[in-house]
């Protein structure tokens, strides 16, 4: 695998980078700013080391405009302190995103964002912006 990444990594168009403590906290930040910012209702969040997941209740903003808040304030973040080059993406350009609409798929996907932390070695993540899933749509 090592010497994949060797080859691999001359041939990017932009350096990988990965997210240790103090990034992730950064990237924390950004996203407490943009939940604050945009009024979204956050079950759940998971910041590893080169990537994210994000259970977001319904909105009114679509998830494409959702995924552009999140990424744009930390790459704008990443960028003004010289952690990347403003050309750099940071993020991948095709967000996987899933639907959930019941309460069942809702809890199965928090519980599949925080089992994450464990999957990549790290301690259970907690975000001041991550509130208790609530029941919804359920829940009125």
């Amino acid at each position: 695998m090592r010497a994949f990444y060797a080859n691999a990594f001359p041939k990017l168009e932009h350096r990988p980078i990965w997210f240790g403590p103090k990034k992730r906290a950064l990237i924390a930040s950004d996203f407490r700013a943009v939940v604050a910012r945009c009024g979204y209702r956050v079950w759940a969040c998971f910041i590893g080391a080169n990537h994210c997941h994000l259970c977001i209740r319904k909105h009114r903003d679509r998830y494409e405009t959702m995924w552009n808040n999140f990424t744009g304030q930390t790459r704008t973040t990443f960028a003004a302190l010289g952690l990347i080059d403003p050309a750099h993406p940071l993020w991948a350009q095709r967000p996987y995103s899933v639907f959930c609409l019941n309460p069942t798929d809702i809890r199965r996907t928090i519980a599949y964002i925080e089992a994450n932390a464990a999957k990549e070695g790290l301690p259970p993540q907690t975000w001041d912006f991550v509130l208790p899933y609530d029941g919804w749509p359920l829940k009125k």
